[in-house]
C-alpha cells in the first residue's frame, strides 16, 4: 500500500469514527439534556431524527458521488456533520435540537457511502477486506465508547460538549480529504433534482410512517402511507419520463446487487431487535442488573469486527460462498438461542447469543459489501454503496417497527388472558412480568424467522456469484 492510499484510508477511518461516536454519544447523555431543555415528549426524535434524515440522504449522496467525483460530496458531508453538531450543541430548546440532529444525520448520510466508495475505489478485493475489517473495528468500538464517553462529559462537562467533541475529527477528515483524494471526476449527465426530492419524501413519509406505528392514532398512520404511496407513484411516473432518473433500478435490482442488499436488510431487522428487546428481558425477566444487559448488548459490537476480519481472510481466499454460509448459519444461531431464554437461564447465554449474532452480522454486511461494490463501474460505484447503506438503515428502521408490533400484540394479548384468569380468582401472577415474557419470547422466535429469511437471500446471492468475474480485479 502506498503512502497517500494509506493516508486516505486513515482519514476514511477518521470520518467513520466521527459519526460512529457521535450516534452513540447521545445516549447517555439525553436525561441531562431533558433536564436542561425540557421537552420529555420529544426525546425519541432526538434519536429517530437523526436515522431518518441519515437513512434519506446516503441515497442521494451515493449519486452525487458518481456525478460529481467523491472528494466534494465527503468534503460537504463533513462539514455539514460538524456545522449541525456544534448548532446542536447551542440548542435552546428540545425542537432546535430535534432539528439540528435531523441536519446532522443528513451530513452523516453522506459520510458513511462515500467513505465506503472511496475504499471500494482504492483497493482491490484482498486489500478492500482488510479496510471492511478496519472499518467495522471503528466503527464497534465507537459504539462501545460512546456512550461511555457521553456519560463522563455530562458527568465533568456541560451537555454541549458530546456534540463539540467531533469538531476536530472533522476538521481532520476534511483536510485531510481536500490535499490528498483526487478529484478528477466530472459531471457526466444532470442530476434528477424533481426525482431526488419525490423519492426523499417518499422516503420520510415511509420512515415517519413506521414510527407512528403504536402510537394509539392510525389516522396519523394512515395519512403518512397515503403520502408514502403518493410520492412514490409520482416517482415512479416521473422516472419513466426522463433519461436519467435519480435511481437507476436497473442498477439497483441487478441481481449481484438486490439479493445481497435483501440479506443485509433483514440481517439489520433481526439485530436491531438485540438492542431494544435484550436488556428488557434481562432486567424484567431474568431480575439482572442494567449493567449485564448493556454487557450482553455491547456483545454485538464485540462480535461484529471479529466477523468483518474473518470475511476479509475468506474473501483474500475468494471464499465467498463460505463467508456467506458461515454468517447466515451464525446469524440464525444466535437468534435461535435467544428462544430458549426464560428466566432460571444462565446469565451469560444472552452475551453468547448476541455475541453470534455480531459475529454473523460482520461476516454478512462485510461480504456483500464487497460483492456489490465488484458488479458496479466506477461510474456506479457510489449509486451501489448508497443503495447497501440505505439497505442496512432501513432494515434497522422496519425491524424495529415489525418487532415492536409483534412484542405489543402478542404481550398485550398475554395480559387480557391472564387478568381474566385473575378475576375468576383462579390465582395470582405477575401480570407485567408474564405478560413481557410471552412479548418477548413471540419477538424472538420473529426474529429467528426474519434470520431466516435473510439466509435464503444469502444463499440467492451465493447462486448469482460468477466466480471469475469476482475475482476480476478493479
Amino acid at each position: 500500500m502506498d503512502l497517500n492510499r494509506l493516508f486516505i484510508l486513515i482519514f476514511v477511518l477518521v470520518a467513520i469514527l466521527n459519526i460512529a461516536v457521535e450516534a452513540t454519544v447521545v445516549s447517555t447523555a439525553m436525561p441531562g439534556i431533558i433536564n436542561d431543555l425540557n421537552g420529555f415528549e420529544l426525546y425519541s426524535w432526538v434519536f429517530s431524527a437523526f436515522l431518518i434524515a441519515q437513512t434519506t440522504s446516503a441515497v442521494i449522496f451515493g449519486q452525487l458521488t458518481d456525478l460529481y467525483g467523491r472528494k466534494l460530496p465527503i468534503v460537504s458531508g463533513l462539514f455539514i456533520f460538524m456545522t449541525a453538531s456544534v448548532l446542536c450543541g447551542f440548542s435552546e430548546s428540545m425542537i432546535q435540537l430535534v432539528i439540528f440532529r435531523f441536519i446532522q444525520g443528513i451530513g452523516a448520510g453522506a459520510i458513511l457511502p462515500v467513505c465506503i466508495t472511496i475504499v471500494g475505489d482504492l483497493f482491490d478485493i484482498s486489500e478492500r477486506a482488510k479496510a471492511q475489517a478496519s472499518i467495522a473495528s471503528v466503527w464497534a468500538s465507537s459504539s462501545i465508547a460512546g456512550p461511555l464517553i457521553g456519560g463522563f462529559i455530562v458527568s465533568n462537562y456541560d451537555w454541549a460538549w458530546i456534540f463539540w467533541v467531533s469538531t476536530p475529527l472533522s476538521v481532520i477528515a476534511m483536510v485531510g480529504f481536500v490535499f490528498f483524494l483526487k478529484g478528477d471526476v466530472k459531471k457526466q449527465r444532470y442530476f434528477d433534482t424533481t426525482g431526488s426530492i419525490t423519492f426523499s419524501f417518499s422516503t420520510l413519509t415511509f420512515l415517519l410512517f413506521l414510527l407512528s406505528i403504536g402510537t394509539g392514532d392510525i389516522s396519523i398512520s394512515i395519512l403518512l402511507f397515503v403520502f408514502c404511496a403518493l410520492s412514490t407513484f409520482t416517482y415512479h411516473c416521473h422516472s419513466k419520463k426522463i433519461a436519467f432518473p435519480f435511481i437507476n433500478f436497473k442498477i439497483w435490482f441487478r441481481p449481484q446487487i438486490i439479493y445481497p442488499n435483501m440479506a443485509t436488510m433483514f440481517g439489520c431487522m433481526a439485530t436491531v431487535g438485540i438492542s431494544i428487546f435484550i436488556p428488557l428481558f434481562i432486567q424484567k425477566v431474568m431480575n439482572g442488573s442494567p449493567v449485564l444487559a448493556g454487557f450482553a448488548v455491547t456483545a454485538v459490537a464485540m462480535g461484529w469486527p471479529v466477523g468483518a476480519t474473518y470475511s476479509g481472510t475468506l474473501v483474500r481466499q475468494h471464499k465467498f460462498k463460505t463467508s456467506l454460509i458461515a454468517g447466515a448459519v451464525a446469524l440464525f444461531t444466535g437468534t435461535i438461542l435467544y428462544t430458549t431464554l426464560d428466566s432460571d437461564s444462565f446469565w451469560f447465554l444472552p452475551f453468547i447469543g448476541s455475541l453470534t449474532c455480531g459475529f454473523g452480522m460482520g461476516l454478512i454486511t462485510s461480504t456483500c459489501m464487497i460483492i456489490v461494490q465488484e458488479c458496479a463501474d466506477y461510474s456506479e460505484r457510489g449509486t451501489v454503496s448508497g443503495a447497501h447503506v440505505f439497505a442496512r438503515n432501513l432494515g434497522n428502521a422496519i425491524g424495529a417497527a415489525v418487532l415492536g408490533i409483534v412484542f405489543n400484540l402478542t404481550g398485550e394479548e398475554c395480559l387480557s388472558c391472564v387478568r381474566a384468569v385473575e378475576n375468576y380468582g383462579a390465582g395470582e401472577f405477575d401480570v407485567s412480568t408474564e405478560a413481557i415474557f410471552i412479548g418477548l419470547h413471540s419477538t424472538f422466535f420473529a426474529m429467528a424467522l426474519i434470520a431466516l429469511v435473510a439466509g435464503l437471500f444469502l444463499y440467492i446471492s451465493i447462486k448469482t456469484i460468477n466466480s471469475q468475474w469476482l475475482q476480476r480485479p478493479t
